[in-house]
């Protein structure tokens, strides 16, 4: 029995770790692929690439985005526009 409950919780364990290194991955790769493609572009300007706000801005990325509410009303000052005006009394 004992050898079978540290069987299961090697593989338990296994599949944790192996879940939050796919996890850290994913955002390394997110957080740094802009990074990378700029650096690139700067560095490489034999491959012609398009500036990343440019290349966004064709492929409508972010345009759409509708923040919530309560972010809208947290920071007034960057989304003056969004808030609605308050009705006099």
């Amino acid at each position: 029995m004992k050898k079978n409950l540290t069987f299961i919780g090697l593989i338990l364990t296994c599949i944790y770790l192996s879940s939050c290194a796919a996890t850290g991955a994913l955002i390394t790769i997110g957080a740094f692929s802009p990074v990378v493609y700029e650096e690139v572009r700067l560095n490489k300007p034999d491959l012609k690439l398009k500036p990343l706000s440019v290349v966004l801005n064709e492929h409508n990325i972010g345009k759409n985005v509708k923040l919530p509410e309560a972010i809208q009303n947290f920071f007034p000052k960057y989304f003056p526009k969004m808030i609605p005006p308050k009705l006099k009394s």
